[in-house]
């Protein structure tokens, strides 16, 4: 695992290293059963905002990999609320990450596609002062409602609806799959492939041009993966996720320091 590719191995959590900013994790290095450290945990977030998330709200698990064979994995907690990680990062004109993710369970009964979701990925502004619920934020969701992945963004602007798009693609429990996702900040221009991990076959492979953007609103400083629930929905989500690759350019990575439809988002 080389989770910041020129960073080495035990510097202290709270300095700030000049480096490149590629993250790549493969969650084999942890002990199962443990928060990945390299990580923050939503959950904290939420506490400190007057929430009641559980910490961990992620543990490393063993299971079995896109291919039949063994492997570890970073996989959110039973529990009724947010659950989920992030890592700080830079500013960058352009945001790229990459990863495998499977639906374990979702829940039943969820009144809205925004409101419960088994896993979300993408880029988010950790200078809101909010839960992950409802920072600013863009990326593919998995959908309890639906059962298929959409394109979800919460923007800085209170005035502006964001977004909530269907991908036109399934997102089925016990099945992995593959996400590329990336930004362009100067346009708002959204790519997402996303491929049956198994087979290699590519399910969505688009680019959309988020409506109302403006280049303000990609000073993202973090890349999350994180779950949401709705209180009147039965039973919690879970997802797993491997193999996350993010880059952001060159530039100082901080390591683990710590709205209205698309806005007033979950419960």
């Amino acid at each position: 695992m080389n989770v910041v590719s020129t960073l080495a191995v035990g510097v202290c959590c709270a300095c700030a290293v000049a480096a490149r900013a590629d993250i790549s994790d493969d969650f084999e290095s942890y002990s199962i059963g443990s928060f990945p450290f390299h990580w923050q945990d939503v959950g904290f977030r939420d506490l400190a905002h007057g929430g009641s998330s559980a910490v961990p709200s992620v543990t490393v698990q063993s299971t079995i990999g896109p291919f039949g064979t063994p492997t570890q994995v970073a996989r959110t907690i039973d529990s009724d609320q947010g659950n989920g990680l992030f890592i700080e990062l830079a500013h960058s004109p352009i945001y790229t990450m990459s990863g495998d993710f499977r639906v374990e369970q979702y829940q039943e009964g969820a009144t809205a596609t925004v409101s419960s979701w088994a896993v979300q990925i993408g880029f988010v502004d950790t200078t809101s002062p909010d839960t992950f619920a409802t920072i600013p934020q863009v990326g593919p969701y998995a959908c309890a409602q639906t059962g298929g992945w959409r394109l979800f963004a919460i923007y800085q602007d209170p005035s502006l609806s964001g977004v909530d798009m269907d991908l036109g693609v399934s997102a089925t429990p016990g099945v992995w799959y593959h996400l590329d996702v990336s930004l362009v900040v100067a346009t708002g221009v959204f790519h997402t492939r996303i491929l049956d991990a198994l087979s290699g076959t590519v399910l969505a492979d688009r680019d959309d041009v988020l409506p109302d953007w403006r280049p303000e609103f990609g000073a993202y400083n973090g890349e999350a993966i994180f779950d949401g629930e709705e209180f009147s929905a039965v039973g919690n989500n879970i997802a797993s996720f491997d193999n996350i690759n993010v880059v952001p350019a060159p530039a100082t990575l901080v390591l683990l320091g710590l709205m209205p439809i698309a806005r007033r988002r979950r419960r």
